[in-house]
């Protein structure tokens, strides 16, 4: 009788320890699940700084003027692109828009809510590090660093919520930048 309940405690203890193992639970697995397909840019909220002042606060709806996605494939790559209604530097006015476009393209891993991302995100507000003019010398950027978070995924819905930030050397003038951007997609 004792054999029987040893081999019967040896069993139900094999079928405890397996029922604890990996398997459907894995929350990165099914983040990116929920992740891969194309999303509709919502709308953009950005948050600007120059040496610790805010330059811009800011939030883009999507319209018929503006407009953006992004998707996540199964082999971890991304791309997303846009379109928006743009005024040249220093103009002020609804005449003097035009329209520009952005594009990124990149790969990524998942990790519960963090999202790395190798590149930007396509968005409603156009972003270059800098313009140079003719014969001007090129400022060095420094320091260049990049975080990106996923704040909310559903189904239909994904928030994420990115930072970069860096620094231009020009001459012996050095700034350093940050711009915060909450990105609202809808499939």
């Amino acid at each position: 009788m004792k054999r029987v309940q040893l081999i019967l405690f040896c069993f139900l203890f094999v079928l405890a320890i397996s029922a604890c193992s990996k398997g459907g639970s894995d929350s990165a697995g099914s983040q990116a699940k929920l992740l891969i397909g194309k999303w509709n840019l919502q709308q953009q909220k950005l948050v600007s700084y120059i040496d610790n002042v805010k330059q811009k606060d800011t939030i883009y709806l999507a319209s018929v003027n503006q407009a953006g996605v992004i998707r996540f494939n199964k082999d971890y790559t991304y791309n997303s692109a846009c379109y928006f209604n743009q005024l040249p530097n220093g103009s002020t006015g609804s005449l003097n828009t035009y329209t520009a476009q952005d594009s990124t393209y990149g790969t990524y891993k998942i990790n519960a809510t963090d999202l790395d991302l190798n590149n930007g995100i396509a968005g409603f507000d156009g972003f270059a590090f800098y313009t140079s003019t003719s014969g001007a010398q090129p400022p060095t950027i420094s320091n260049i660093i990049r975080s990106s978070k996923i704040i909310m995924l559903t189904s239909s819905k994904l928030n994420i919520h990115t930072e970069l930030t860096y620094s231009i050397n020009m001459a012996a003038d050095s700034k350093n930048y940050k711009s915060q951007d909450d990105y609202y997609y809808t499939k």
